[in-house]
């Protein structure tokens, strides 16, 4: 009797992917032609005949991406619906994805663009789990609460990588996105240290004391952007979030407050200082390096000087914890007066969306990706704050 509801379920299906950017008709070759040889009596003189040439290769083979989804899943209640659960496992295969010619790992004497294939392969599996306490004390107090976790994690099976490329480098085996950058260790403190540093591929004699020191991953004697930058931190997408939402009632008052959190991802805010030679310093460097505050947590910034040695200085842990909304409100629907006027609902309500954030993060943000570097001014998340009438006749 105490039992409410038991459901077990699960499905699989087979779905299909047709998206295509930017490109039509993959499965067939175009040709173009233009210009002649010097094939004539005359030394000077040119040819009749025009050049042909395959411009563009075709892939006749080309098809869907196809995903196999599995989702298993359980949901349950007891007593009087006081308790709740909802789980649910999830796993996807997802082959045959379209790799554009430009991403694909063939040799340039190949002469051409390749043409787009289906190579990709993505393995993904997550959970999320619904807790519910919903009690009703008497007819004027009510009081409930909602508590919910996601986790989310994909692999990268196959990404047609250059075989011989170090691992690290490589997609496969890493998530969709995963960061990676130049890794930096302490200080250049004096000209020794700078002139017995490892040689940097580029711009290596403007490196000056108060840059980091990087570290030569490979250890082949140079640092490079392309070789030295193993995988640090996540991806910018959040692999775990909890929501948690509590709420009541007492007589006409109600309230609720939604609190939200992710964690795993990593994301880049490059507040570049003097950026193409601009008069704007970041916050982020007053507590500069010099050579009397060898402990600083800042590089110093300096004008028109290439070379900055920052490495993953600006990787950021993003993951945060905010106030997503918050209400509090006042029904007076259950009033005589208000029912003999032919209103069926009138409330009075305070509610605030985003009303706290809690980051290591420089500033609050959504996205980069979406919304440019932090020189070019991402947009902040809005906060949020309403006060309203809900009236309905």
């Amino acid at each position: 009797d105490w039992i409410d509801r038991l459901k077990l379920r699960y499905s699989i299906g087979k779905v299909g992917d047709d998206k295509v950017s930017g490109e039509r008709w993959l499965y067939s070759s175009d040709y173009s032609y233009g210009g002649r040889a010097h094939l004539n009596e005359n030394s000077s003189g040119w040819s009749p005949y025009y050049f042909y040439r395959e411009s563009r290769v075709g892939n006749p083979d080309i098809r869907w991406e196809t995903a196999i989804k599995n989702n298993f899943g359980l949901e349950f209640g007891m007593l009087k619906n006081l308790f709740s659960l909802n789980f649910d496992y999830f796993t996807e295969d997802r082959t045959d994805i379209l790799m554009s010619g430009s991403s694909r790992n063939i040799p340039p004497f190949f002469g051409a663009t390749p043409p787009s294939a289906n190579l990709g392969h993505v393995k993904s599996n997550g959970f999320e789990i619904e807790l519910g306490f919903n009690k009703r004390f008497n007819p004027n107090i009510q009081f409930w609460t909602n508590l919910s976790v996601t986790h989310n994690e994909n692999t990268v099976i196959f990404r047609d990588d250059p075989p011989l490329q170090y691992d690290y480098l490589k997609a496969a085996g890493y998530q969709i996105g995963q960061q990676k950058s130049l890794v930096r260790t302490d200080f250049y403190t004096n000209w020794d240290e700078v002139y017995a540093s490892v040689p940097t591929e580029t711009n290596d004699l403007a490196k000056l004391p108060g840059y980091y020191n990087l570290i030569d991953f490979n250890a082949d004697g140079i640092i490079k952007n392309s070789e030295d930058t193993p995988p640090i931190g996540y991806s910018e997408v959040p692999q775990n979030t909890i929501t948690l939402s509590i709420g009541g009632t007492y007589k006409r008052i109600s309230a609720m407050i939604q609190l939200r959190g992710v964690n795993n991802t990593t994301r880049n805010v490059p507040a570049n200082n003097f950026f193409t030679y601009t008069d704007v310093l970041f916050s982020h460097v007053r507590d500069y390096w010099s050579k009397n505050n060898p402990d600083a947590t800042s590089f110093l910034p300096r004008w028109r000087t290439q070379a900055n040695n920052i490495g993953d200085y600006y990787y950021y842990d993003a993951s945060y914890f905010r106030v997503q909304n918050a209400e509090v409100s006042y029904s007076f629907s259950d009033m005589e007066w208000v029912k003999q006027a032919g209103i069926s609902n009138f409330r009075i309500f305070l509610n605030g969306n985003n009303l706290f954030f809690w980051s290591r993060l420089p500033d609050d943000r959504e996205t980069t990706y979406s919304g440019g570097s932090a020189t070019e001014g991402a947009y902040p998340a809005m906060r949020r704050i309403n006060l309203g009438i809900d009236l309905t006749f």
